[in-house]
């Protein structure tokens, strides 16, 4: 036993250590479950940015805004990158909130709250 203080099983995790976990398989059922192509200010062109979704004429992806939103208000957003438009934002978010409804109602969250979780 290490001087630090005491272990625990590998298997047994913290809260926020689970949480984190359900956290980061729930952004990846969703980034397969919304299908990106009806979004009409986005792209995926094979070769930029890895094919990756971005905003449509640009190098910016739609991730990287995502993951910004956390930090920083719309009007931010739209100085922290330049080459997108308010309603080019504005216009995502309304996308990503119209798909995800029926993920977050009903049986759909308890699925996804299951397919976080180990087998027992």
């Amino acid at each position: 036993m290490s001087s630090s203080g005491p272990t625990r099983p590998l298997a047994m995790k913290t809260f926020t250590e689970v949480r984190a976990r359900e956290s980061a398989l729930e952004s990846r059922c969703m980034a397969h479950l919304i299908d990106w192509s009806d979004c009409p200010v986005l792209e995926s062109v094979p070769g930029k940015v890895s094919g990756a979704w971005v905003f449509r004429g640009t190098r910016v992806p739609v991730s990287a805004v995502l993951k910004n939103l956390k930090h920083l208000s719309l009007a931010e957003l739209v100085e922290e990158f330049p080459s997108l438009r308010r309603e080019e934002i504005e216009t995502v978010l309304e996308f990503l909130a119209r798909s995800s409804e029926p993920v977050f109602s009903g049986e759909a969250t308890t699925a996804i709250i299951v397919h976080a979780h180990s087998a027992r």
